[in-house]
């Protein structure tokens, strides 16, 4: 291994690492991430380091650049590893502390059109979505109707998991489909597949049926995560909710806090982030896990994830009532294991 010696590659070559999987860290056996994508607007995934916070194509290969922008490293191409994998290396004198990105099998994936599930794209939309998993005792009936129609920012898509019968008396949205075999994130895979309508907006939201909130709320959720710029947020629950994580807990003096978490029962997703993380959904059959992957496919960016405390919203059933919690912890300790994705959950700073 000390005696590779990286060839020059070319723009067309580079082309080929976008959007693929690498592990990416030393020859002396140092893991640095088991799974780290380029994507094709230069962000680096799988990476929490601000070392290596995004990419840029070179004649001669990759570089690596941190958050100011300057190259930290750059990787040249060099010949296959023993199962034929591309290798990209780093040119240095010390082969112990040679940085190595090696080609490996994709974990994520990508949603495929199913008929079953196909939707109807829409005359003329808003530019936000909510995508409700609803049941017959769903909260959104109930949701404060407190603004006039025409001013609401956002459609509503129903994904159904009652009986047929009861969802022939669901109240009708922008959408709606009945969807009773799946759970919550295997069912929107399936809605999201490629020319889904649900890819034209600009933020995509995935409560629990189980939240309480206004119409008002919901459109300053999504101002707020526009205004920001947010790639991944949540509404904060109001203190009275029943929760599982005290960093997802209203701050009251805040509007806004940067975190490492936003919790599966109410994620709100741009579409490029949505676009990152859709091939996660079906990992997880519990969605434990998702939450700490998120950030981690997202490349940890400090100020693109955060809890809106400015918009409380009470969630109102107990935590992990309809499903195996032991299996849920599986699902969880797996996917941490297989990416490295971080447990603790941190603040990195706030908004008031």
């Amino acid at each position: 291994m000390t005696s590779v010696l990286p060839s020059p590659s070319s723009m067309n070559e580079v082309a080929r690492f976008i959007g693929h999987p690498w592990i990416f860290g030393r020859l002396d056996g140092m893991l640095i991430s088991p799974y780290v994508v380029l994507y094709r607007d230069g962000h680096v995934g799988g990476l929490d380091d601000p070392r290596f916070r995004s990419w840029k194509a070179r004649d001669t290969g990759i570089a690596l650049l941190d958050e100011a922008g300057a190259c930290a490293m750059t990787l040249l191409m060099g010949e296959p590893g023993p199962e034929s994998e591309t290798v990209l290396f780093e040119r240095t004198d010390r082969a112990d502390t040679i940085h190595c990105l090696i080609e490996t099998k994709p974990l994520l994936a990508p949603p495929e059109r199913a008929e079953a599930c196909t939707l109807s794209p829409l005359p003329s939309r808003r530019p936000n979505l909510v995508v409700l998993r609803a049941g017959s005792g769903s909260s959104h009936p109930s949701w404060l109707t407190d603004i006039d129609e025409s001013d609401r920012n956002w459609d509503l898509c129903i994904s159904w998991y009652d009986s047929a019968e009861s969802f022939a008396a669901c109240e009708p949205a922008e959408y709606n489909i009945l969807q009773n075999k799946n759970r919550k994130y295997q069912s929107l895979h399936q809605l999201l597949y490629p020319g889904s309508p649900l890819w034209d907006y600009e933020y995509i939201a995935f409560p629990d049926d189980d939240i309480e909130m206004s119409r008002r709320d919901i459109n300053r959720m999504f101002e707020i995560a526009k205004c920001h710029n947010l790639a991944l947020s949540q509404p904060a629950l109001h203190p009275s909710s029943f929760y599982s994580h005290q960093i997802t807990v209203q701050q009251a003096d805040k509007r806004l806090r940067y975190t490492n978490f936003v919790e599966v029962m109410f994620p709100i997703f741009s579409r490029s982030a949505l676009d990152r993380c859709v091939g996660s959904f079906l990992l997880s059959e519990s969605s434990w896990g998702l939450d700490q992957l998120w950030p981690k496919l997202l490349g940890g960016h400090r100020y693109q994830i955060g809890i809106i405390d400015a918009v409380p919203v009470r969630h109102v059933r107990p935590v992990g009532g309809s499903y195996d919690m032991a299996g849920a912890f599986a699902d969880k300790h797996r996917l941490i294991q297989t990416f490295a994705a971080p447990e603790d959950y941190r603040e990195f700073g706030f908004v008031v």
